[in-house]
């Protein structure tokens, strides 16, 4: 038997599951107490985190932190810490707020006026220019997210860079310019007369400020001595308190949505550079490396970050230019200096950036590049919080208006497969890909939603999870729920430690080896910066629906020389059939020369809807070879070409599949509809003797297969929630015998039910009867809590099935006293033994806590955007007895 399948089966795995154990200034009794409900719920590390705690790195904190530390060193756990006194990461523990200003955060901004001309004689006013009268419309000063003011401070070392009349034909620069710099400075910047030209003109001063933009109380990260400030401030105190827990006890620290920030936190702005009049980040190290990539008048080039000009070209590849320096100095300054700092302390260095709906190509709250903003990182890390990804969201359309993330096909189909491509394709990560989720769902999603959630991201390769949150505040603490135990408050705790116990499982299986993608599909990111591209959404959709798995690569990998060459392509151990690149404007030349050589060596490079006009990083036209295909085509061109793994019998687009292979080759297969099953014929490129392993239940099946040539051909029935595993090279010995069940269905009638709060558990209440089992919500609309479902039947005994249609959340069933059986989530279905005569029947159901909540004073935040709508308490349907 494959050694990960039979560590699984004996619940012998790997720590997968670092959940956010948030600090307020709890007593020792609560703090020990939250240390085992975490420990209980089959959990074995914590991400401590400030949400905010009083008194973050002084004496509070240490003592709470040392009774963490002890708890986890009893238990046998790891303990991470989150790198700040609240997120975003980058406010340095306060130490910004009054930092040398040469630390603090610069930006490239301008100033702009117009002139028709032709007139002789003007009088420019550099210092109105720079310096306008406020408008009585402008916005209200910034406020953060959740609505307080962000702090000022004024700066008084602004620099003018130059002043420049750019000539327009309508809204672009139509490429004549005159420098008006050495007039403005001879005038002292002051008053100077300057005859305007025929035609219109826009008059741009170029300065640099660190007034405006996003926080000035926060690093900025693309300097190295700025980013010192927050390791100085955060870092090293944890370093010096407890240096000899480093690699031991504490496994590392976790940077939370660390942002450029030229722009306030989380404004709903396009944030892609070019999209906007937004200041820019700055630093004396960009400046000096974008005069050298722009060269002689470099400045007079820089109108173009904002403006549209004559040549797209020219425009593309200032804005590359810029971008490229950036992230380059993100990566160096802030990434990898925390992560090299953490490494040779024994540590490592973990978080995610934004990435939501394609920010991580852009500026303001993310870091401009998916890959490069995390390069210094031990993990790959996403978040999918607040309704991003949920049951049937994959057709959620782009300015619904319901919800803070409204494109649900960038979320359903991009976001875990960045992850999981990033932990691939990158050595350091060491195939480590982690997803932060669950939080600011809201009390309606319970376990059986987090299982979905859970499954859509480990079947994209995602093998470390973050829950959010265990949050000791006082319940019902309205920040960001759901609050997996909440001082027993919350019904589920215990099935939420059986789900724990099954991702643990699955995220075993997924760990140690290597993923075997299809094809690979171009990052977007570089295209962005340079002009017209197409968004990879649709196109990651069409593969994953069609059963073909990708890997997400950027163009540093054919810059850096990471991408081997021959008839396939090999990143990092990977093989992969096809390169495949969205329609776009302009690359970097690097993606150029590949294509050129992989026409060569005969290996497929796919452009989807068009091929790139030139290079963005050079004025050489540089051809792209390849093969130009509509999206409409593009599955059945990588079929033409060999470029795919599991191929089914008949169309199921919910159907998601992920091949692995450590000791021998495994596929997940997850179910991702909400009410078909998928009945039919997978056929896979591999041979052997498949077995189906159900990691909920925890037991090998028999798997219904037949050899094809060197593919294997197995039958698969998997319904909506589950996630099957066939593995090859397991023993049918192995598999669990069990006696067959017929088909003649029963349904189960005259029931007797009672409620319990989860802390009144197991001393139920209020008894009602009906033929059928109702959910409780029709008894009591706001209970949440525990309903205790009785009957009795009559049997002549022996094996049989008890189905329930549908359950809002968990389901126990106990026969005749004795407990038979738990599930999570559809199918609720039971295996189950009979005596002669009479059974008692019992099925205990846990709900989640949105009626009870909602139903309490308060203040309520929920960003999932269905949390209005409320799902039964309790079985809602039939039981069924199948024999």
């Amino acid at each position: 038997m494959l050694k990960r399948v039979k560590e699984a089966l004996e619940n012998r795995t790997g720590s997968y599951i670092l959940p956010f154990f948030w600090q307020h200034g709890e007593t020792e009794k609560v703090l020990r107490d939250y240390m085992r409900a975490i420990y209980e719920a089959n959990i074995r590390e914590v991400c401590v985190e400030c949400r905010p705690h009083p008194d973050f790195c002084g004496p509070k904190w240490w003592q709470d932190l040392d009774i963490i530390l002890d708890e986890a060193r009893t238990r046998g756990m790891r303990v991470w810490i989150l790198d700040d006194d609240h997120f975003p990461t980058g406010h340095s523990n306060g130490a910004m707020e009054n930092a040398e200003p040469r630390l603090c955060k610069q930006y490239l901004a301008f100033r702009s006026s117009e002139a028709a001309g032709p007139f002789r004689g003007g009088t420019v006013d550099v210092d109105t220019l720079l310096h306008p009268a406020p408008s009585p419309f402008a916005p209200p000063k910034p406020m953060g997210i959740t609505g307080e003011a962000l702090p000022e401070r004024s700066f008084d070392d602004d620099v003018l860079l130059g002043l420049y009349a750019c000539r327009m034909r309508g809204d672009r620069l139509d490429g004549e310019m005159i420098d008006l710099t050495p007039l403005a400075a001879e005038a002292g910047w002051k008053k100077f007369t300057w005859d305007v030209p025929d035609g219109h003109w826009k008059l741009i001063a170029l300065y640099l400020t660190r007034n405006g933009g996003g926080r000035p109380d926060y690093c900025n990260l693309i300097d190295r001595d700025s980013v010192r400030v927050l390791i100085d401030s955060v870092y090293e105190p944890h370093y010096a308190r407890y240096r000899d827990e480093f690699g031991k006890t504490i496994a590392g620290f976790f940077s939370d949505e660390p942002m450029v920030g030229n722009v306030p936190p989380y404004a709903q702005v396009d944030s892609h550079i070019g999209r906007g009049m937004m200041q820019l980040t700055w630093c004396e190290e960009l400046g000096d490396m974008l005069r050298k990539r722009l060269g002689q008048g470099w400045a007079s080039k820089l109108p173009l970050l904002w403006f549209e000009g004559a040549d797209n070209r020219e425009t593309g590849a200032v804005r590359y230019a810029y971008m490229d320096i950036l992230t380059r100095l993100v990566e160096k300054n802030f990434s990898r200096q925390i992560g090299d700092w953490c490494q040779k302390r024994g540590v490592e260095y973990i978080g995610h950036m934004v990435e939501d709906n394609n920010a991580s190509f852009g500026l303001g709250s993310s870091l401009g590049h998916f890959f490069r903003g995390l390069s210094g990182q031990h993990f790959a890390g996403i978040d999918a919080i607040g309704g991003q990804v949920f049951p049937g969201g994959e057709d959620r359309a782009c300015g619904a208006g319901d919800t803070y993330f409204p494109n649900g096909t960038w979320y359903h189909f991009v976001l875990g497969k960045l992850g999981s491509s990033h932990a691939h394709i990158d050595a350091r990560k060491r195939g480590r890909a982690m997803c932060e989720l669950f939080g600011a769902y809201g009390w309606g999603f319970g376990v059986r939603d987090m299982k979905y959630l859970a499954d859509h991201m480990m079947v994209r390769g995602i093998n470390r999870l973050v829950p959010h949150a265990f949050s000791p505040r006082e319940f019902p603490d309205p920040d960001c729920p759901p609050h997996f135990y909440a001082h027993g408050e919350n019904p589920e705790y215990r099935h939420f430690g059986t789900l724990m116990a099954y991702c643990q499982r699955v995220c075993h299986l997924i760990d140690g080896g290597v993923n075997v993608p299809c094809a690979a599909l171009l990052y977007e990111g570089e295209a962005v910066w340079a002009g017209e591209a197409q968004y990879t959404e649709k196109i990651a959709r069409v593969l994953l629906e069609d059963q073909i798995d990708f890997d997400y690569v950027p163009c540093d990998v054919f810059a850096e020389g990471m991408a081997e060459l021959n008839e396939k392509m090999y990143i990092n151990g990977r093989e992969y059939k096809a390169l495949v690149i969205s329609r776009s404007r302009f690359l970097p030349k690097a993606v150029a020369r590949f294509a050129s050589e992989a026409w060569e060596k005969g290996f497929p490079v796919i452009y989807v809807d068009g091929r790139p006009e030139g290079a963005s990083d050079t004025a050489d036209i540089r051809p792209f070879p390849g093969q130009v295909v509509p999206m409409a085509g593009l599955t059945a061109k990588l079929g033409e070409i060999g470029a795919y793994d599991a191929r089914l019998n008949r169309p199921f687009t919910e159907l998601r599949v992920y091949h692995y292979r450590g000791e021998d080759d495994l596929y997940l297969i997850s179910n991702e509809s909400t009410g078909s099953v998928f009945e039919g014929e997978i056929t896979l490129p591999v041979s052997g003797k498949p077995v189906l392993y159900d990691p909920l239940t925890n037991e090998l099946r028999k798997a219904e297969w037949r050899q094809a040539g060197d593919e294997t051909v197995c039958r698969l029935h998997v319904e909506p929630y589950e996630l099957l595993v066939l593995a090859f090279g397991c023993d049918d010995a192995e598999v669990k015998q069990e006696a067959a069940i017929g088909d003649t269905r029963t349904e189960i009638s005259g029931w007797r039910m009672s409620l319990a709060k989860a802390k009144e558990y197991p001393d139920f209440r209020d008894e009602w009867k009906a033929d059928a089992p109702e959910p409780a919500s029709l008894h009591d609309p706001d209970f949440s809590g525990f309903i205790a479902y009785e009957t009795e039947i009559r049997s002549d005994g022996g094996s049989a099935l008890l189905e329930i249609e549908d359950v809002y959340d968990c389901a126990v069933l106990y026969v005749n006293g004795v407990r038979t059986g738990e599930r999570i989530c559809p199918p609720y279905r039971f295996r189950l033994r009979l005596q002669p005569g009479k059974n008692e029947l019992r099925i205990e159901v846990a709900t989640n806590l949105q009626r009870q909540y909602d139903a309490m004073p308060g203040f309520k935040f929920s960003m999932h955007p269905v949390s209005a709508v409320k799902k039964p308490a309790g079985i809602s349907g039939r039981v069924w007895l199948i024999r």
